[in-house]
């Protein structure tokens, strides 16, 4: 069975760093938002992990 993806998903993981530069933010602000659980973000270990697609969603929900 294969399952149907929206053809704008790409399924993409960004580090810090690169969410930040995605969302035009200093990357410590960002770390503080995902801590607090204000934006979608995973912790695997000690680095945080944004899911591309979560972001342009709470981007668009934002807005």
């Amino acid at each position: 069975m294969q399952t149907q993806q929206n053809p704008e998903s790409t399924g993409k993981v960004l580090k810090l760093t690169q969410a930040a530069a995605v969302l035009q933010c200093h990357p410590k602000t960002l770390r503080l938002m995902a801590q607090a659980g204000k934006i979608p973000a995973r912790r695997v270990g000690k680095l945080w992990r944004f899911s591309a697609d979560r972001l342009r969603e709470w981007v668009d929900q934002a807005s």
